[in-house]
């Protein structure tokens, strides 16, 4: 192969996962995890606005100092990474993916140089050629979850061990590399023993020397905080946080009622499901990935793989036996994914020697599927979940329901003003004050408007937190339900009146709103029916989501 056409392979490829990780980067709604997290990291305040899973800052009265070390269900780094990015570009879901997305494009990047490194020129090529239209590895570059920092972080550790060979000093990177790892979650500890699995099979002498063992006492220095925080919350309450509590079998029910992804079921139905999962969430890499590590196996059992074929066995092997433990929830099974990526490009490789001609229409019919599945799964706004050969679950982590919809119009209505009236706190909440005056969304110096909004309770819950909770915890804007409306208006009809609100605004969700999961009994519908309904009043706004369905109305009115 030529230089040029190997530099030619190279940019296409690049070119290609930048498309797919920029493209539409914020067209997902802010209805999954990312924003339990990014809600936290815009005032880098580990505060989960819910009574089932309290967290330090309500545990005592004023600051405890332990408690800014890290966050009670997770490490600290990717809270600082959204506060950063948040600080310096505003508070957004599209900001807060730009970074993963660059992190996604440096983890290709990184898969093709250790790849390289690894086996050879080809090889590597191919895996990057396949990984640069994954989808699996799209969906969790356009997210802002920490397994992409785990994947990241874990890919440049071995290329790090790669560097060692020349110059001892990169074990500090190393070190320093495997501490930010398990600094941005607790399954990032894996790049220890697949790390230590590189140097058995490519540099056993090292394993002898103190480099690598300083290098590991530097990534203890790194997680240091964390470890700190951990003791210091044993020593106060009995446990400690709760991936931790969780793993041990803690007693945490004076703290935490629900654990949330911690019901993983049995160990069997854990193995029965790794699969399926796999093969719903990416159904083009588990046909490829299957054949290629049952091939893989079967040049182990014939003794003919060598050294950087077992260790890429044994890589694999591990990453199982981890995902199983913790359960193969769809953003578990993403970090076995460069590794699967790897085994297909070795068994294409080994066709690539045999049959040229079958080579490259495997490769050419793997592209084009896996493009055209991708496409579906994490770029387009359609929805078909008829066809298995098209339809990832994936699709509804990047789902526009119309979320962002409302966003826009609530960035219209309230973002360019300030709470002429807030809502207080009852005492165990008071810590929220001071986040609030550091005003973290820039409204300090806008307008006051004297507005009330109410809202129908009966929305995706994760939504309300980035939409309705944000505003109201960080600004001080007066949300509450229609429930809660309803019980002060039952007591005090004037309260509100009182408190120097002149505006209401309500915002009703209809039967095309996308929930999700089971949501609180409400009156909203009797609310609607008697004030706007039957008075035949109109919507001032309908929201509507990209099908054309209208997801939520929008009255405004005055008492």
């Amino acid at each position: 192969m030529s230089k040029s056409v190997r530099i030619a392979l190279i940019i296409v490829s690049f070119l290609i996962t930048a498309f797919f990780l920029g493209f539409r980067l914020g067209k997902g709604d802010p209805v999954t995890d990312e924003v339990e997290l990014a809600f936290r990291a815009l005032g880098d305040m580990d505060f989960f606005a819910t009574p089932f899973q309290t967290t330090p800052l309500e545990w005592f009265s004023g600051s405890v100092w332990w408690t800014h070390l890290s966050f009670h269900d997770h490490p600290p780094v990717i809270f600082a990474l959204g506060h950063l990015v948040f600080k310096m570009f505003g508070d957004s879901l599209l900001t807060l993916r730009i970074p993963f997305a660059i992190l996604g494009l440096g983890s290709l990047v990184l898969l093709y140089l250790f790849s390289r490194k690894l086996f050879d020129e080809k090889i590597a090529l191919i895996a990057l050629a396949i990984a640069a239209v994954n989808t699996y590895l799209t969906w969790i570059g356009r997210i802002g979850l920490q397994e992409e920092l785990v994947i990241f972080f874990n890919i440049l550790s071995l290329y790090l061990l790669t560097k060692v060979e020349q110059r001892r000093i990169f074990f500090i990177f190393w070190g320093i590399a495997f501490g930010l790892g398990v600094l941005s979650k607790y399954t990032a500890v894996i790049i220890l023993p697949v790390s230590i699995l590189y140097l058995w099979y490519f540099n056993p002498i090292e394993l002898k020397k103190k480099s690598f063992y300083l290098s590991l006492l530097l990534a203890v220095l790194v997680f240091s905080p964390v470890l700190i925080y951990n003791v210091a919350m044993y020593h106060a309450v009995g446990h400690f946080d709760l991936q931790l509590s969780s793993l041990l079998h803690e007693n945490v029910s004076a703290h935490w009622q629900t654990l949330p992804g911690k019901q993983i079921g049995t160990i069997w139905s854990r193995l029965a499901t790794f699969y399926p999962n796999l093969w719903n969430n990416d159904l083009p890499f588990a046909l490829l990935f299957l054949p290629s590590l049952i091939f893989l196996l079967f040049l182990y059992a014939r003794s003919r793989l060598g050294s950087q074929g077992k260790f890429l066995f044994w890589v694999i092997i591990l990453y199982h036996l981890l995902i199983t433990v913790i359960g193969p929830s769809q953003r578990f099974l993403v970090m076995l994914v460069p590794w699967g990526i790897i085994v297909i490009a070795y068994a294409l490789f080994a066709v690539w020697k045999r049959n040229r001609l079958v080579f490259y229409v495997l490769i050419v019919s793997i592209f084009i599927y896996q493009v055209y599945y991708n496409f579906a799964a994490n770029l387009s706004y359609s929805y078909d979940t008829e066809s298995a050969w098209r339809y990832s679950k994936l699709r509804l982590e990047s789902g526009a329901f119309g979320y962002n919809e409302l966003e826009n119009y609530l960035v219209g209505l309230l973002d360019t003003k300030k709470p002429a009236v807030k809502l207080g706190f009852p005492t165990k909440l008071k810590f929220v004050e001071s986040f609030r005056a550091e005003d973290f969304r820039g409204i300090s110096e806008n307008p006051e408007a004297p507005y009330l909004v109410i809202y129908d309770p009966r929305v995706n819950q994760v939504a309300k937190l980035w939409l309705y909770d944000r505003r109201y915890y960080y600004d001080g804007w007066p949300f509450v339900s229609v429930d809660e409306f309803l019980t002060v208006q039952k007591v005090a009809p004037q309260y509100f009146s009182d408190l120097g609100v002149k505006d209401y605004f309500y915002i009703a969700a209809t039967e095309a709103t996308f929930v999700g999961a089971p949501v609180p009994h409400s009156q909203a519908a009797k609310f609607e029916q008697e004030r706007f309904l039957d008075e035949k009043i109109v919507a001032e706004k309908e929201i509507v989501n990209r099908q054309g369905q209208k997801v939520f109305s929008i009255y405004r009115f005055s008492l």
